[in-house]
């Protein structure tokens, strides 16, 4: 029996131009153009109403004719499973019938999909001739399990499907194992789709250089970890981070001017009002896009809500607009007014926000949650300049630098554009690390002690060793981030002087550490007998003239 074809297209998020969206759009094109009388395609988008929405507006601009299926009952384009069928059997023409069904990918309309495909190869309609169907997937990394049962269940109709194109940013190794288990091959080789329409290596070129990148945008780090009463390392949760760095930086969300702000919350969506009420308490208006609300809902200042269908009709008279109409609007309408996006797996991917109306200029996460899904958010930081400017990004030094890593291996692959995509393109480990940040080597920094704090630290007895050990780790944990999980849990409770030392100072040391300091070089830390590849190795030098303290770090580790 023969098997559809695989493809996929992969590309970073957000692309400039020849988006991941747009490419498959182009091959879709080509198939319904092609030599069978009527090309049929299914879009699966991931279980989100507002990207089965954002679809279905983009593909009626491109001259598709869409169709959705849904829960959502008051899409005026939404058609249930029976009234498919029937107006299947009711053409007497392949323009009578939608070319491109769209839905969410849950077992709902998997049943539905499967149901329909029986029917139309089982009970051939002659007036519309030989069918051919294409299966597209979108964000198919966090769609895996349901795809696979799909896969299983289409195998009777295998001959009628064309090709099965699978849509990602992140074809991480996770996913790339699930491929090759679904596929039964022995290794991750798979077609790609951006080499099989019209895209020259100068467009290639242009849309890398229109497009913004996380590297184009102000950063600053801030740690996600802590301490606890028992002296162990924990990281903060996603709400308790964004408190932090609201508390951290009033200058930016308070008295900074307006703010339009994008944050990653946890999964639970008790998280999101936790934050929520974080930036109502600032006066900002919120938004909330999470499976509970079915699409979103705006929380005002004043307490007043209301959802994104209802906004979109007051305002639009339709509800086939993209989330990134309904923020300018919302904008245009509150000039005055900071607002802030909230969510995590509905924010996370499939959604644009960023338009000539609707920029962004913050985003705020923690560490929390997987590759896929912090570099699918970060991705909303993405996208063509002209709609994207220089913004704001708040989180750990260690994630950033992961994320550019991942963005820089998208960019290398798509400017290749190889035929077919293998590892190499795709995995989420060993990349280049000329690229990004050293992680190993840090920039010494120092901060001044009160004399109180002074005296806590030189005390006689603690010459090589720190009397209060926590607190000066709550210290740095708090002030500095230095990612330090990656260090076995033993040594926090030990914290021995090949991990954490105090050196009184030594004259030529402190102006080498200065100079590094006012230079903005990275150094290694001084205890080079002590490194080891998967441990952070920390040099606390007292400044005894100054009463400062200078932190030399060396992240041994590897990300």
């Amino acid at each position: 029996m023969d098997h559809p074809q695989v493809k996929i297209v992969n590309a970073p998020c957000q692309f400039a131009n020849m988006s991941k969206t747009k490419a498959s759009f182009e091959f879709m094109k080509q198939e319904v153009n092609s030599e069978y009388d009527f090309g049929l395609n299914f879009f699966l988008t991931n279980n989100n109403l507002v990207e089965t929405e954002q679809i279905l507006a983009r593909s009626i601009k491109e001259n598709f004719r869409p169709i959705t299926m849904s829960s959502n009952k008051q899409t005026t384009s939404n058609i249930c499973l029976k009234d498919l069928e029937l107006t299947f059997f009711k053409a007497s023409c392949p323009e009578d019938l939608p070319n491109t069904i769209i839905c969410c990918n849950n077992s709902k309309q998997m049943k539905s999909i499967v149901a329909f495909i029986k029917t139309i190869t089982e009970f051939e309609n002659t007036s519309i001739g030989e069918i051919r169907i294409n299966i597209y997937v979108d964000e198919i990394d966090a769609n895996t399990t349901i795809t696979g049962k799909l896969y299983k269940q289409l195998e009777p109709y295998y001959s009628s499907i064309e090709s099965i194109i699978l849509i990602t940013a992140t074809m991480f190794e996770k996913t790339q194992k699930w491929f090759k288990k679904t596929f039964n091959v022995g290794e991750f080789r798979c077609k790609n789709l951006y080499s099989e329409i019209e895209y020259t290596p100068s467009m290639r070129d242009m849309n890398v250089e229109e497009y913004r990148k996380l590297i184009d945008h102000n950063v600053t780090f801030i740690s996600d970890e802590y301490v606890d009463e028992n002296q162990k390392l924990r990281n903060l949760k996603e709400d308790k981070y964004i408190e932090k760095v609201l508390l951290k930086h009033p200058e930016s969300f308070e008295t900074g001017g307006v703010r339009r702000v994008i944050v990653l919350a946890g999964r639970r969506t008790q998280s999101h009002y936790s934050v929520q009420q974080l930036f109502q308490q600032r006066g900002y208006i919120s938004l909330i896009m999470n499976s509970k609300v079915k699409g979103g809902e705006i929380h005002y200042p004043d307490g007043k809500t209301t959802n994104f269908v209802d906004f979109k009709t007051e305002n639009f008279g339709t509800t086939k607009v993209e989330v990134y109409d309904i923020l300018a609007k919302l904008y245009e309408l509150n000039p005055k007014t900071s607002s802030v996006i909230i969510g995590n797996l509905n924010v996370n991917r499939g959604v644009t926000f960023m338009s000539t109306g609707s920029q962004l200029t913050d985003l705020i996460m923690s560490d929390c949650g997987s590759n896929e899904l912090k570099r699918q958010f970060t991705g909303r930081f993405n996208g063509h300049k002209k709609y994207v400017a220089d913004s704001n990004m708040y989180m750990p030094q260690s994630t950033y630098g992961a994320m550019i890593k991942y963005e820089h291996r998208s960019l290398e692959t798509h400017k290749e554009n190889p035929k077919v995509l293998t590892d190499i393109h795709c995995v989420d480990k060993e990349l280049d690390d000329t690229y990004y940040i050293d992680e190993r080597k840090t920039i010494p920094q120092s901060f001044q002690l009160t004399d109180e704090e002074f005296e806590i630290v030189s005390a006689k007895n603690s010459s090589r060793y720190f009397k209060n050990k926590k607190y000066i780790l709550d210290y740095i944990l708090e002030n500095y981030d230095y990612k330090i999980n990656k260090i076995p849990e033993k040594i926090f409770s030990e914290l021995a002087h090949t991990d954490l030392y105090l050196m009184i100072g030594k004259k030529p040391q402190l102006k080498w550490f200065y100079n590094s300091i006012e230079e903005n070089n990275a150094i290694r830390d001084l205890a080079n007998q002590h490194m080891k590849k998967d441990t952070l190795i920390m040099s606390v030098v007292l400044d005894k003239n100054t009463k400062k303290v200078v932190l030399i770090a060396y992240k041994g580790y590897q990300l």
